[in-house]
């Protein structure tokens, strides 16, 4: 998705994923898992965020919405995401496993040794996502959810929370204009 213009506040957590998020040559990929409440912005930040870690992975960035917090859809199975991820890495219908373990091979072997970023958004649980996750050290993993990915070995967790009043404000100021803050500041 398109980057996110008007991001605001959350400049700390935004530090912390970017820090994170650069390959510092372990022996396997960095996966950062990003967790709050509906409508908090992680997925506003693991955008951004993958916006401004675009030049350090020069061989691709795929984003993918498991649609774990989706109205009215059914969260992704891990074999239909990476039926996904190997389309957009140009395999073929054909060429798609159905079975999970295959497709995640297939998925691994074409990442390895690539410098490939994968936002993983809306997960709904760590059994959703254990299959996606690439092998390399070479490759980096943001995912948002609104649950606790603690069985994710390896991940890190960053907890996003509502924004302060004061970038609330400020965001509200962005969006609907500094004038209207400015005629109701006890609305705003």
């Amino acid at each position: 998705p398109a980057d996110i213009p008007d991001f605001t506040g959350h400049e700390a957590k935004l530090e912390r994923l970017l820090a994170a998020l650069t390959p510092a040559g372990s022996a396997s990929p960095t996966v950062v898992a990003v967790h709050g409440v509906g409508g908090v912005g992680k997925s506003a930040l693991a955008i951004h965020a993958a916006h401004q870690l675009a030049a350090r992975f020069p061989d691709g960035q795929l984003y993918l919405n498991l649609q774990g917090a989706s109205a009215g859809l059914r969260a992704l199975d891990p074999v239909d995401a990476l039926a996904r991820l190997l389309r957009a890495l140009r395999f073929e219908g054909r060429d798609i496993p159905v079975e999970v373990e295959e497709a995640a091979a297939r998925f691994r072997s074409r990442v390895a040794g690539r410098r490939i970023l994968l936002v993983l958004d809306n997960a709904v649980s760590a059994g959703q996502v254990r299959h996606l996750l690439p092998a390399s050290p070479t490759c980096a993993v943001l995912i948002t959810s609104r649950q606790v990915l603690a069985t994710l070995d390896g991940a890190g967790h960053v907890h996003l929370d509502v924004l302060p009043a004061e970038q609330a404000v400020h965001l509200l100021g962005r969006l609907a204009g500094v004038e209207r803050l400015a005629a109701e500041p006890q609305a705003a």
